[in-house]
């Protein structure tokens, strides 16, 4: 199941090199496998692109706790928290 979906995103990366999506999603293949240098390596192609990615930098902390990283990872989810957009409630609910 693992080799298909890395597959699959190579694939996707072959058309399109810069799809944040399919970087983020070969770091969780590999956190879910154990290999939480290679999913930093996945993950940090997304922090390091310059967008204000919370998801990727949420992941990037994880793959640095489950290292014992943990100034990095208290870095990565301060980030995260900062970059990703909490949507405000309506204000107009009806009665």
């Amino acid at each position: 199941m693992y080799d298909k979906a890395k597959a699959e995103y190579f694939a996707a990366l072959g058309i399109d090199p810069n799809l944040e999506a399919s970087y983020n999603n070969l770091g969780t293949l590999e956190y879910f496998k154990g290999n939480y240098a290679e999913s930093e390596k996945w993950y940090s192609r997304v922090v390091e692109s310059g967008h204000d990615n919370g998801t990727a930098a949420y992941n990037l902390g994880l793959a640095y706790k489950a290292q014992k990283k943990n100034a990095l990872a208290e870095e990565m989810f301060k980030g995260a928290w900062n970059k990703t957009e909490i949507p405000k409630p309506p204000t107009n609910l009806a009665s």
